[in-house]
Formats: structure tokens, C-alpha cells, sequence
């Protein structure tokens, strides 16, 4: 057999296998990363200083889902003039998230049909942020300001975000 023609046919194979891998890639529906409900507020820290945002809302006990499939992540807050700055609730596993570095409070039931004040604060001279529930404190730690690859706290994650219109009230000082 004519060597040229076994090596065009090697080829037409190798060709058509990844045609084929590529269609199945294609058609995939896997997402990457978590799916977020996203609440637009339209309003952020005034400086990257010191702040408080405050958020009440009333929450179905139903959870969020996007068609059949339930959210993994709440985001209240995404900050523009913070880098990095976001505050997050982790539905699924019931945690909040919210700060730089993050401070993690688990256990945390928002999803209950109750009427609910969340405030996130940060001082850049203090060094200091806290989070609140209901007027309980729930978590404080040292505060180090925006993510930069120099902190030491990069923190990208690809998010598949939605937005939400349903109705939440927002202070941001």
C-alpha cells in the first residue's frame, strides 16, 4: 500500500475524532464555576476607607433557583470601589461570606421567610471589619483593604451570574 495514502488516511481519522470530541464539547450544558443570583443595588462604599452597608430583606424559605436548578450563591455586594470586596451567601451550605479577608460564619438561615437586617462594616485605619445579623454580631477580624496580587489575597472565581429583581433594601455609607 502507498504510503502517502496511509498517512492522508491517519490523518482524515485523527481529523474527524476531533470533530466528533469537538460536537460533544459543544452540546455540553456543564457551566463553569457557581451559579449566582446577583442583586443589583446601583450603590457602593463612597471610599475605599471605611464603610457600612446595611441590607434588609425578606426571603421566600423556598431558596433561589434559576429554571429547575437552585443557586449556590447570593451576592449582595460586589464592590467596584473595593477590589475583591464581596458579600456572599452560600445557600446551599447555609455560610455567609463577606469581607477581605473573608470572614466565614456558617449555620446562617436567611432562606426562612422572616424579615432580616444584614450589615457588613470595615475600617482601613482600625484595621477592622465586621458582620451582623438581626443586631447580633456574627463575625470580626483584621480588615486588609483591596485584593491585589501583592496581598497574597487573590481570590478569582469565575461566576455565572443572574440578576434578581427581587426586592431587597440597601444603605451604603
Amino acid at each position: 500500500m502507498n504510503k502517502s495514502l496511509v498517512m492522508a488516511g491517519s490523518i482524515l481519522v485523527v481529523i474527524i475524532a476531533f470533530g466528533i470530541l469537538s460536537l460533544g464539547l459543544i452540546g455540553s450544558t456543564e457551566r463553569e464555576g457557581p451559579l449566582v443570583i446577583y442583586f443589583p443595588v446601583g450603590k457602593d462604599f463612597l471610599n475605599s476607607n471605611e464603610g457600612t452597608a446595611t441590607f434588609q430583606f425578606k426571603f421566600p424559605d423556598t431558596g433561589f433557583k434559576v429554571g429547575e436548578e437552585t443557586a449556590d450563591i447570593l451576592m449582595f455586594l460586589d464592590s467596584k470601589q473595593i477590589d475583591g470586596l464581596k458579600i456572599l451567601y452560600h445557600q446551599k451550605e447555609m455560610k455567609l461570606s463577606a469581607g477581605i479577608p473573608f470572614l466565614v460564619v456558617e449555620n446562617i438561615a436567611i432562606l426562612d421567610g422572616q424579615e432580616h437586617k444584614l450589615v457588613y462594616t470595615f475600617d482601613r485605619a482600625q484595621e477592622q471589619q465586621s458582620v451582623s445579623l438581626d443586631g447580633n454580631l456574627l463575625a470580626s477580624g483584621a480588615y486588609s483593604g483591596g485584593v491585589t496580587v501583592l496581598t497574597g489575597y487573590v481570590a478569582y472565581e469565575e461566576f455565572n451570574v443572574v440578576e434578581s429583581d427581587f426586592p431587597i433594601e440597601v444603605n451604603i455609607e
